[in-house]
């Protein structure tokens, strides 16, 4: 007996914390089982993951060990930490996050981290992990931290208070990496199983942008979505008077002053 699972794979990437597409190219995939007596002998047939990549990426090395996501697939049989290995390795991908281990793993050529959070006293604390290199370049912010007495340890782990962290790395490379990637999962309904962010040199808008840009003598250099802090950071103007602010903040926490002038537009409109 002979188990075959058919796929129809179609070229084009779609990334949640930046998006692009490449015209369709399909491809048929045809994976069968050659065990006698199929999955009836109890054999685990693991979900398939399919790749279309360059020469640059191997699945595996001969002799090596086998990377954390291939590991699980045959530990475990899910799929995912191993496409998102694939994804981020794809040109034009910076980094790429998933939920991992109650938190979330981002990884990238600079190697791979694991964030974590939790809630202590009313606040939220925040560790970042890194298991091999330095994906969100986050470890001298780290150590200077520490250095200055702040963060506490706890489980073999620094954890360091959600405001002293966003201060710290506002205006890192990757501003405020750690609560964006968390909300990127959280905020959606139905969030993605891998969210990635574009690099650099992989950002464009729409032709007339472009074009206009390079009237000015210039070149399009952000777009909006990806994890770096320069594509990543806007502006917000507004006539409330509570609405100040001299260092940058998040997105919620900008808005939340707006709340209440809402409110009375609200109420001075229903009233007769």
């Amino acid at each position: 007996m002979k188990l075959a699972s058919k796929l129809i794979l179609s070229a084009v990437l779609s990334l949640s914390l930046a998006s692009f597409a490449v015209a369709a190219t399909h491809y048929e995939v045809i994976i069968t089982d050659e065990i006698p007596g199929g999955m009836a002998t109890g054999q685990p047939f693991s979900p398939p993951v399919c790749a279309i990549h360059d020469a640059g990426y191997s699945l595996f090395m001969p002799g090596a060990m086998a990377s954390p996501g291939l590991e699980i697939v045959a530990r475990e049989g899910n799929p995912t930490m191993l496409a998102a290995e694939a994804m981020a390795s794809a040109k034009g991908v910076d980094l790429c996050a998933l939920p991992h281990d109650g938190g979330w793993q981002v990884l990238g050529g600079r190697g791979r981290a694991q964030i974590r959070r939790r809630e202590s006293d009313g606040d939220t604390l925040w560790s970042y992990d890194a298991l091999a290199g330095d994906p969100l370049l986050y470890l001298p912010i780290v150590e200077r931290l520490e250095s200055d007495g702040h963060g506490q340890r706890a489980d073999g782990l620094v954890w360091f208070r959600d405001q002293e962290w966003f201060e710290a790395t506002d205006r890192a490379e990757y501003a405020d990496a750690l609560y964006r990637i968390s909300r990127a999962f959280d905020l959606a309904e139905n969030p993605a199983s891998i969210a990635c962010s574009v690099d650099i040199d992989s950002m464009y808008g729409a032709a007339s942008t472009v074009f206009g840009s390079r009237l000015s003598l210039g070149r399009l250099r952000w777009t909006h979505g990806a994890l770096l802090a320069w594509p990543s950071y806007g502006f917000l103007l507004s006539d409330v008077p509570e609405l100040e602010h001299e260092r940058p903040v998040r997105f919620d926490q900008a808005l939340a002053p707006l709340a209440p002038a809402r409110r009375e537009e609200a109420r001075q409109q229903a009233d007769p």
